[in-house]
């Protein structure tokens, strides 16, 4: 069974239990506005049971997490604290959950599993939590200011409190996974961020600094250094030019479907799309590793560019392989597995699985422009009927879960491939019918 198949289905298990008679009708993936952080517009809900019909009214909202190693998303174990918190502050919500699922062994050791027992939190002891990684400890606050201060709240609650509920445990193969599920609640009164921070208390071993001390300038002055600082917040490191020659190195002699165009232009295409799409470093790198762990050597692949470029890479790349089995799974059943799993991946996942859609889309429509339906041949299924559901079950994802630019791409692509192809099995049978006659 493939690993995103198996996960949705025990997370929705978990939710299930969780709620038990409550759950009624759900409604995934939500953006639910929340005024104390008005950029959670780019980060939806999980899951959200709603008043009524509407998604916007929800009165039971849940965070879900699945992790496969101790210190597996830890950045956004506190994220989703803070935001399921600010979240049952709204009117209508009943209840919010953390439900988070990981091997029954790296519950001992996994960074954060308080919140997961049960216990009152403060966010400036939280924000100032140590992330074991090697020789180069990072506070695990730092891993979501790296993409930049727009991402940090205005304010959260100064005190929350987590409530233990369920416990679960589930056996997929020879390993046994542990979900573990909260409740959260949040107290009246707040914590101003500055600059990202607490108050503005920035903790000593921070790699994130805090703004600069304002100043007295000019307008003009002003936008010139904004302008600086974006473009230096942008810059591309020299870790960006390792993934470069490590991607080079595993698609040397790999060539895009039934041409002798080299593989590492898709993913040089991909990475633009979202580097242009506004990614960060560490979505351009997934995405040029985006294909690694699935054409060029499985889980001894992501442990390599885990090693190399940290969890969030490894995180947003395993996110994107629909499967790291040999032989594959069939066909029909990794596409189900993936299609289900984007129903819950986050915003970069979301976006590197995009672009790489997008650029595949592109190729598909210009290649059958000029070849007509004999394209449809480089597929394994050898069906243009297959890859036209897979593809609008894709566009109608990303348009619901990620909209903007890229989605609208992506749907006038996949509806042009739509009519193109109607349009040569016509001409097919034009043709079928003169040889008759």
């Amino acid at each position: 069974m493939a690993r995103a198949e198996v996960r949705e289905r025990h997370l929705s298990a978990a939710v299930k239990a969780v709620l038990g008679r409550r759950s009624g009708k759900v409604a995934s993936s939500t953006v639910v506005p929340v005024a104390e952080w008005p950029l959670l517009r780019r980060s939806p809900v999980d899951v959200v049971i709603p008043e009524g019909d509407d998604p916007r009214l929800p009165r039971h909202v849940l965070e879900l997490k699945w992790c496969q190693r101790a210190h597996d998303k830890v950045y956004e174990a506190i994220w989703d604290l803070f935001k399921v918190a600010l979240l049952t502050r709204l009117e209508t919500v009943e209840t919010g959950h953390l439900v988070t699922g990981a091997p029954v062994e790296l519950w001992e050791t996994a960074f954060c599993r308080d919140i997961s027992e049960g216990g009152r939190f403060e966010p400036e002891e939280l924000c100032g939590r140590v992330l074991p990684r090697g020789r180069d400890p990072w506070i695990a606050w730092d891993d979501l200011l790296y993409g930049g201060y727009d991402r940090f709240p205005d304010r959260v609650p100064d005190s929350i409190e987590t409530r233990p509920l369920r416990r679960l445990q589930v056996t997929d193969g020879s390993r046994t996974w542990e979900i573990r599920a909260v409740s959260v609640h949040p107290s009246r009164d707040d914590v101003p961020f500055v600059d990202g921070w607490p108050r503005g208390e920035r903790p000593p071993r921070a790699h994130r600094p805090l703004a600069p001390a304002s100043v007295e300038t000019s307008p003009a002055a002003a936008r010139i250094e904004s302008s600086e600082q974006s473009a230096a917040d942008a810059a591309l490191t020299e870790g960006f030019d390792e993934a470069i020659t490590l991607a080079r190195t595993w698609h040397a002699r790999q060539f895009r479907k039934g041409t002798t165009i080299p593989y590492l232009s898709h993913l040089l295409a991909v990475t633009a799309l979202v580097l242009e799409d506004g990614g960060d470093e560490t979505e351009a790198i997934a995405a040029l590793l985006h294909d690694a762990v699935e054409d060029q050597g499985g889980p001894e692949t992501l442990e390599t560019i885990r090693a190399c470029f940290g969890d969030r890479v490894a995180e947003i790349v395993d996110a994107c392989s629909d499967t790291d089995e040999v032989p594959k799974p069939p066909w029909r059943q990794r596409k189900d597995a993936y299609i289900e799993h984007l129903a819950l991946a986050e915003p970069p996942v979301l976006r590197v699985s995009l672009a790489d859609k997008l650029h595949n889309a592109r190729a598909i429509l210009f290649d059958l422009r000029v070849h007509g339906d004999r394209l449809w041949s480089r597929f394994s299924t050898n069906s243009a009927e297959d890859q036209l559901w897979y593809y609008d079950v894709l566009a109608r994802t990303f348009e619901r879960r990620l909209p903007g630019p890229m989605a609208a791409e992506l749907r006038r692509a996949v509806d042009e491939i739509a009519v193109l192809s109607r349009a040569d099995d016509q001409a097919s049978s034009s043709s079928a019918d003169a040889d008759r006659v």
